[in-house]
């Protein structure tokens, strides 16, 4: 009886090539979701300095509500600053020469 030997393949071509492009691709994904994960963390520090900046402002304005006379100093500097509203009988100046 003869024995019939079987030659060992080391792979086909067509699966290294497959295999080569998977590990491509899952490197590419993995290098894009970092740079988004980058890009969230900047995103994410901005917000937390305006939520910081925000509850300054927020003290700031509680601060003037628990004082009365301080909040109608608010409402009146508001009123003047925001919607130039003025004092009955109050005259206003607007100086035209644009030097302030």
């Amino acid at each position: 009886m003869k024995e019939v030997k079987i030659k060992k393949s080391s792979g086909s071509l067509l699966l290294k090539i497959s295999i080569l492009c998977m590990a491509g691709f899952f490197a590419f994904l993995i290098t894009t979701q970092q740079f988004q994960i980058a890009e969230k963390k900047n995103h994410l520090g901005k917000i937390r300095e305006d939520m910081q900046t925000q509850l300054v402002k927020n003290e700031e304005l509680q601060h003037s509500l628990d004082n009365e006379q301080d909040m109608k100093e608010y409402a009146e500097r508001t009123a003047r600053n925001d919607y130039n509203y003025a004092k009955p009988d109050e005259r206003v100046y607007i100086n035209i020469g644009g030097v302030e």
